[in-house]
């Protein structure tokens, strides 16, 4: 209803660097994670879709899901109607 607070039951992840993101040669990059639970569960089911999606480098998919995120750089409290999702920016290397 108009006027109501959104409960707040999400929270959105930032990480600066994480040394292993995608299968491509220069591997790290930023990660943002929006989810309701625990984000490093979030990874592994994300690189474990994305497996299922790539067939080509379904076992490089699946090595990513082991990559430990660690702490991230910053939590963010966001409205819980935001759908649970990841953003991946990658590394775009030296050339």
């Amino acid at each position: 209803m108009a006027g109501e607070d959104v409960a707040v039951s999400k929270n959105l992840y930032i990480y600066n660097y994480v040394s292993r993101v995608t299968t491509n040669y220069h591997n790290g990059g930023s990660l943002v994670i929006i989810t309701s639970g625990d984000p490093q569960n979030a990874w592994v089911e994300y690189c474990v879709r994305r497996a299922e999606q790539f067939a080509y480098d379904k076992d490089g998919e699946l090595k990513l899901a082991l990559t430990e995120l660690g702490e991230p750089n910053r939590v963010i409290a966001v409205a819980g109607s935001e759908p649970d999702e990841i953003f991946v920016f990658a590394d775009a290397g030296c050339c």
